[in-house]
């Protein structure tokens, strides 16, 4: 886990030992389809729900829990509904201004990168993360954190990329309780430290959306929440609530888009009739076209996506359940209560049995008539399934097409020699990047 090779440890336990792998005394690793319904399905009639694992994700400093961590099943279900909205279609419909208002900016930024003989390359991922990071900022602080502007990252995000070191050791010392206070003692300072600034930051901008009042006239998060209030007037969160919520969506909803936009970049660079293709289709369209409704009925651009989820998919380690009292019945076998069980993303996508050609970049794989048919294609569920799915799903795929259709559009792009074996990362709860260095010609 600390030296970074979880993921792929894991998919060579699948490879060797087939669909279901027992990874510890009680842990079971599934990459069947059917496992992702009967481990992180909604319960119904005497099947019981299985609950959150409380080692993969645990509570905030001040011991909160977000929509991603909360093990109770009727307090996720309480906050969910409070923030559904925010993330329905509806709400993307009146977010599409603020979304295409950073996308310009970023083509603004990479145009000024680009020339028609481009020597110098430029690390495309700051750019990606710039434009993500101050997209959800405006969404969850109903401000902006003005990094496209500095082409920089400031320090508060600098330190949330730092935290996900932090993940790792947390979850470490979560799974091996009686060694904890080794973990926590061999943490360095400036880890411990960098959690602190992350609550503090989120905590300020959060206290300071709350005392601009219920409408600032954008359709941010907190309206949305604010507007729910029980039957004496105050709000179903607490602040402390509030700030836990505002800290998970900063880096679920923002690491994570510019990550998968990131590794669709190099997989399409590297196989350069893919990106010909896409670039015909995207091409094909007027500028007034590239809007959230035309853009998600480009079949070719939602393959590529799919397929660089299954190839690079952003949270690619095993997110954990654990089976009620009475166990429940998995893959068509029983499974005893307080076992935890999962399927870990990347071992499902790269396993044989679920996808022909495994390692390569094949998003005609998606598209009727390509000769991968019999591809489990239910194998894939980055945002996961059932009552706890990613709530930020539509966000995320709404914010991937734009930024991409935008760059396909307006550039040319060449990857650097020095990037050419940029997806051989570690994994730290997240994927470990490097920068990816890339070259942009302008074409409009």
């Amino acid at each position: 886990m600390m030296q970074g090779e979880e993921v792929s440890w894991e998919s060579k336990m699948h490879q060797k030992y087939g669909e279901v792998v027992r990874l510890g005394p009680d842990r079971l690793s599934y990459i069947n389809p059917q496992a992702w319904k009967d481990i992180a399905g909604a319960g119904a009639g005497k099947r019981l729900e299985n609950t959150k694992d409380a080692t993969t994700l645990g509570p905030d400093l001040h011991g909160y829990r977000t929509l991603g961590s909360q093990r109770d099943t009727m307090a996720h279900r309480s906050q969910r509904r409070i923030y559904a909205p925010a993330f329905s279609d509806r709400a993307l419909k009146l977010q599409e201004p603020l979304i295409l208002g950073y996308v310009n900016a970023l083509v603004r930024i990479v145009r000024n990168n680009a020339t028609d003989t481009p020597a110098v390359g430029f690390d495309i991922i700051k750019l990606l993360n710039c434009t993500t990071f101050d997209v959800m900022a405006e969404l969850a602080f109903g401000e902006p954190l003005g990094l496209l502007e500095q082409s920089e990252l400031t320090p508060w995000v600098k330190v949330i990329f730092e935290n996900v070191r932090k993940m790792s050791i947390g979850r470490l010392a979560r799974e091996y309780k009686a060694f904890s206070w080794l973990v926590t003692f061999l943490t360095p300072k400036e880890v411990m430290k960098g959690a602190h600034m992350h609550y503090d930051y989120s905590y300020e901008r959060v206290e300071k959306r709350l005392d601009r009042g219920v409408d600032i006239g954008k359709p941010d998060i907190w309206k949305l929440a604010m507007e729910k209030t029980d039957e004496t007037g105050a709000l179903k969160l607490s602040k402390r609530q509030m700030v836990a919520h505002a800290q998970g969506f900063m880096t679920a909803g923002s690491e994570t888009t510019a990550t998968l936009l990131s590794g669709l970049t190099f997989l399409l660079l590297k196989n350069p009739r893919n990106m010909q293709r896409l670039q015909e289709e995207v091409r094909a369209l007027t500028k007034e076209e590239l809007n959230l409704e035309k853009l998600a009925h480009l079949p070719f651009m939602d393959a590529c996506i799919q397929e660089a989820l299954r190839v690079y998919p952003p949270a690619p380690i095993a997110f954990f359940r654990t089976t009620p009292k009475g166990g429940n019945m998995i893959c068509g076998k029983w499974i005893p209560g307080g076992i935890r069980v999962a399927v870990p993303h990347f071992a499902a996508y790269h396993h044989p049995t679920n996808f022909k050609d495994p390692e390569s970049f094949i998003p005609e794989r998606w598209l009727p008539g390509s000769g991968y048919d019999s591809d489990r294609k239910d194998a894939l569920n980055p945002f996961s399934v059932g009552p706890r799915n990613c709530i930020g799903q539509n966000l995320a795929n709404h914010e991937m097409r734009v930024i991409l259709a935008h760059l396909t559009w307006h550039f040319d792009f060449e990857l650097c020699p020095e990037s050419l074996n940029w997806i051989d990362q570690e994994v730290h709860f997240l994927w470990d990047k490097s920068p990816l260095l890339v070259k942009a010609r302008c074409i409009r």
